[in-house]
């Protein structure tokens, strides 16, 4: 996930960007303008939502959402990638392929911001 942000930060040719567990120093993600999905997991010890990837989404400068998956460890995203997948999907064919069918499942009122499984979902700049 930092590698990610970083990476988008410093490259234009990144058209968006996936943050699973990313443990972001605010001032990295303030250079980030390209849309991101910072992912976090409820029960991660090891990137801690609040001190790291909530931080991260509050300060970068581009679209963003920010959700929480309930009871997720570090590992989650390897143990149960079923868990992410369609979330995962939506947002790289939104922002890659121009769906707007997948954009509208980010924004207030969306899929992710009623998905039970998910908590503390934010989203800025659509």
């Amino acid at each position: 996930g930092r590698s990610a942000v970083n990476a988008a930060a410093a490259d234009s040719r990144i058209d968006c960007v996936l943050s699973l567990a990313g443990s972001n120093f605010t001032s990295e993600a303030r250079k980030l303008s390209t849309p991101t999905f910072f992912i976090a997991g409820g029960a991660d010890m090891m990137v801690m939502a609040s001190m790291w990837v909530k931080p991260a989404y509050k300060n970068c400068t581009g679209p963003a959402v920010y959700a929480c998956l309930k009871g997720a460890i570090h590992t989650t995203c390897c143990l149960n990638p079923d868990a992410y997948i369609d979330y995962i999907l939506a947002w790289f064919d939104g922002w890659l392929k121009g769906d707007s069918a997948d954009l509208a499942v980010f924004q207030n009122g969306g899929a992710l911001s009623r998905d039970r499984d998910w908590k503390d979902f934010a989203t800025k700049g659509f």
